[in-house]
This record gives structure tokens, sequence and C-alpha cells, in this order.
């Protein structure tokens, strides 16, 4: 994501050593018996996604196949004795639709610091498919409001002063202004005009949803502005594209945080999800998201 990839310190070191040891049961220690259980089901997903990457026994897509492994990292050794069962050889594609699978079965056991990763390997294998479109009815079908196994889960609670929900409740307010006038640049009877204006109704409803999720938390809701600056005024079809590849992006970035949040998980994948297809839409295919991020 040219230029606004996220401004976040990288712990894929930290998180990899607490989780391991909340596994093994010695080391370092997580401080609650939930937050163990988030260790374990992040990383039970993420050695299972490593595994079925390094199960791939073709030569398609090598350059995907070495982004998806660094992203996501290696497999668990074979002398754990949690270590996931090594899949059977397949190809690539195959490879791609078990990781959306895999992802999607586990969604309602994620919320954490990896869990951004996690989605974002399995977005990014679901645009490597050739029948992209049931994937992409699947993570549309994923419910704003999360799953009833998360009752039980204590209430998150954001770090610091800002809410990472409330922040992409802003910025899908501001993207959604943002393809309106994107709208107002092409032609009326274009892809382009259909698809901006789909896009801009979306992201009010995902701002909507996240406005939602806050009043159930009792935390501060967003707020929309009649007008929202943008990065520039949009006049003709190329500065349209332009300014939808920058909003989805902006989308995103505000996105990266909100996984850390249970409740808001199911909510965050589907808006990654739809981002990156409408990213595409407009000509600014991206493999992830959030690249150098897992390092």
């Amino acid at each position: 994501m040219a230029n606004t990839r996220p401004k976040h310190t990288s712990r894929r070191a930290f998180l990899v050593l607490s989780a391991t040891a909340a596994l093994s049961g010695c080391g370092l220690r997580l401080g609650s018996p939930e937050d163990r259980m988030q260790a374990e089901a992040e990383e039970s997903s993420r050695g299972r996604i490593a595994a079925v990457l390094s199960s791939i026994d073709d030569h398609d897509h090598q350059e995907e196949r070495t982004r998806l492994t660094a992203a996501i990292g290696p497999p668990w050794s074979s002398d754990r004795a949690d270590s996931a069962e090594t899949p059977q050889p397949q190809s690539f594609v195959s490879a791609m639709h078990s990781i959306v699978d895999l992802v999607l079965r586990d969604i309602h056991t994620l919320g954490g610091p990896q869990t951004a990763i996690i989605i974002d390997v399995a977005v990014g294998a679901s645009n490597l498919v050739p029948e992209w479109k049931p994937i992409q009815e699947r993570f549309a079908k994923l419910p704003a409001q999360g799953f009833p196994e998360l009752s039980n889960r204590p209430a998150y609670r954001p770090d610091g002063g800002t809410d990472p929900l409330r922040e992409f409740a802003k910025a899908a307010f501001k993207a959604s202004y943002g393809y309106s006038q994107a709208a107002l640049a092409v032609k009326p009877d274009s892809r382009e005009r259909t698809l901006a204006t789909t896009r801009m109704e979306a992201l009010a409803n995902a701002a909507a949803d996240a406005n939602t999720l806050l009043k159930q938390a009792e935390r501060e809701e967003a707020a929309n502005r009649p007008a929202w600056r943008l990065p520039h005024n949009p006049s003709d079809p190329a500065s349209a594209r332009k300014l939808a590849q920058q909003l989805e992006d902006t989308v995103a970035a505000a996105l990266f945080g909100v996984f850390e949040d249970p409740a808001a998980v199911s909510l965050a994948s589907r808006e990654l999800k739809a981002s990156a297809d409408a990213r595409i839409g407009f000509g600014g295919s991206q493999l992830l998201r959030y690249e150098g991020e897992a390092q």
C-alpha cells in the first residue's frame, strides 16, 4: 500500500515468542487465561497456514508464494508436540483455497496482534484463485456484529487514547465521501460510476456497523461530516481511479488495529476483503496490504 502503510511497530518476534511460551507452558507468560487462549488460537491458525504454503508442489506464482510465506512466517518444527499436521502436496490454487477455508473456519477464534497478518494473507490468497466470486460472497456474508461465541470473552479496551474501531469508522465515512466525488468525475454510464456509487454506500454502511459495535461496547462513536478533506479532487477518470486507490489504502491502514478487537474481527475481515476488491476494481491490484508489518 504505497505511502500509506500503517505506522505500526512490528511485533512478530515478540508475538511468536509469546505464543510459543503460552503453548509450551514455560518461559514468557501472558497476563490472563484469555490472553493465553487468544495467543494459542492465533498461533494455531498461523502455523497451519504456513504448513499449507509449504505443501505447494508446483512452481506457479513463485513470487506470490514467497511473499505470502514471508508474511505468515515459517511452519512449526516437526519436533513440537502440537505441530500442525503437514498437508498432502497440493497445487498453488488448491493451497489458496485451503488458506481461505482455514481462516474463515477459525475467524470466530481470532482477535489479537497476529490477526491482521493472518486475515491479510487470507485476503491475498482469495485474490489468486480463478473462481473468486464464491469467496468474495463468503467474506461479504461475515456478520458485522461478530459471533455468539464471543459473548463470554472479556470486553476489548483499546490501549492509549485512540480507538482503532472509531478511527476505522472515521476513515470509512471519509472514503464514502471521497467516492461520491470520484463518481462525479467519471461518465454516468461507466463501470467506474457503478463501482464508485456502490462503494460509497458500502463504506457508509461499514461506518454505521462500526459505530454499532462501539455503542454496544460503550465506547465513543465516530461522527460523520458533510465534507472531508481528500488527497486531491478528481476531475477525470484517471484522477478518480487514483483517488479510489488512495481511499482504499486509507481504509486498509485504519483497519490494521481493529483486528486486535475480537468483537470486530468479523467486520474488519469483511471490510479488508471489500477494500482489496475495490482497489483491484479501480486498477490497483495488490497482494498484501500489510506487507512488511510481519517482519
